[in-house]
């Protein structure tokens, strides 16, 4: 029924986030920019509740796993019913992430290796020596600009949030009876850490440091016709004008696709 669909499937289908918000109970949706969590209460893992939080996808265990450090103890033990320090590891783990991903090797292998065993595999596969600073580099580069599209995008601050139960709710039984997650005391701290300011933008002088300037997403970069003169690229850039004229115009009279289809986003397609 959800996929096809039909019936109570269709509104399943919406995922948690929208289904609970449509019946007038967001705050049953265990989730975080609309994502579902996985495996972890964030309750007993103080870390991990920060990394859902920042998560440029949501609440996500693949971008920043801290259960590594604070439950199993790779590559250091950290107390997972603390908050100190923890703002300092999820920028450790969600950088080192972002690098992992770039190199295209699957994050498991960090249980066994670390990016100084990454940056000689990167380095012999790129021809040019990548030193393990560079790679530290890369991935934080990697995060901001995540998160940067998201900035451009309309996420902010607010976003950078856990569900209202596991910040006032404290857990009844374990390790982690009586206690909350502590996201208002790491966020700010996280911020710092990460050179974003209070509404979680990055400063300027992070964009500096990294190297990375932010561009317009609206505007195209203009092609350049080699061989061509100057009338002969503009008839070129006239009949691509065209083109998309046409296909919005097709796509303003397209059929609206379900919602579970489409993201939610009341987007139009054209008709199948």
């Amino acid at each position: 029924m959800t996929a096809q669909g039909v019936g109570f499937g269709k509104e399943i289908g919406l995922g948690s986030a929208r289904l609970t918000a449509k019946y007038g109970h967001p705050d049953l949706s265990m989730s975080v920019k609309g994502q579902e969590f996985p495996a972890y209460d964030s309750r007993g893992i103080q870390g991990m509740g920060l990394a859902y939080a920042t998560s440029n996808r949501g609440a996500c265990h693949l971008r920043g796993y801290t259960v590594a450090s604070e439950v199993l103890g790779i590559p250091v033990k950290t107390d997972p019913l603390v908050a100190e320090g923890k703002p300092e590891l999820v920028k450790a783990f969600q950088d080192a992430t972002a690098a992992f991903d770039s190199a295209g090797i699957c994050i498991f292998t960090s249980f066994a290796w670390g990016l100084a065993d990454v940056q000689p595999q990167v380095a012999a596969a790129c021809g040019e020596e990548f030193t393990l600073e560079k790679l530290n580099e890369i991935g934080e580069r990697v995060w901001n600009m995540e998160r940067d599209f998201n900035n451009q995008a309309g996420f902010t601050a607010k976003d950078d949030t856990l569900p209202k139960r596991l910040l006032t709710e404290p857990a009844k039984t374990g390790p982690a009876k009586g206690l909350v997650n502590k996201l208002p005391e790491m966020l700010p701290q996280y911020y710092e850490v990460r050179g974003w300011d209070a509404g979680g933008q990055l400063k300027p002088e992070t964009r500096a440091r990294l190297a990375y300037e932010t561009r317009d997403p609206r505007r195209r970069p203009r092609r350049r016709h080699r061989g061509r003169d100057a009338a002969q690229a503009r008839a070129v850039r006239q009949h691509h004008d065209r083109r998309r004229r046409a296909g919005t115009a097709v796509l303003a009279h397209g059929d609206s696709l379900p919602a579970d289809r489409q993201g939610g986003r009341g987007r139009h397609l054209p008709a199948s």
